[in-house]
C-alpha cells in the first residue's frame, strides 16, 4: 500500500494522491475516504483508489516493487504491523459495505 507523510498544508486526499503517483505511478480516478488507524505512534488515513483496471502498478521512488495481493496473501508477505491492521480493518469495512 502507497503511503507517506502529509505535506505542510496538504489534505490528506492530496497527500494520499500523491504518494499514489509518486510510489506506483498510478493516477485514481477517484480518491474515497475509509477511515483511520492509529499504529505505533503514526495516525494513518486510509483511502480507497479507483484506478484504470488496464493500467499496471510500477514501482518507483523507495519501493522496490509492487503488486496486486488478496487481503489472504498480505498476511503471507514481509509487511508491518500497521499494514497488517489496515489490511484486516479494510477488509471488515468492506464486508459491511457489502452486508
Amino acid at each position: 500500500m502507497p503511503g507517506g507523510r502529509i505535506r505542510r498544508g496538504e489534505s490528506p486526499q492530496d497527500a494520499a494522491s500523491r504518494e499514489l503517483g509518486e510510489e506506483t505511478t498510478l493516477v485514481a480516478d477517484a480518491l474515497v475516504y475509509l477511515f483511520q488507524f492509529n499504529g505505533f505512534d503514526t495516525q494513518h488515513y486510509v483511502f480507497f483508489a479507483d484506478v484504470d483496471p488496464l493500467l499496471s502498478a510500477q514501482a518507483r521512488n523507495e519501493i522496490v516493487r509492487c503488486g496486486w495481493f488478496t487481503p489472504a496473501k498480505v498476511e503471507t508477505l514481509s509487511a508491518s504491523v500497521p499494514t497488517r491492521g489496515i489490511v484486516a480493518l479494510f477488509c471488515r469495512h468492506i464486508g459491511d459495505l457489502k452486508g
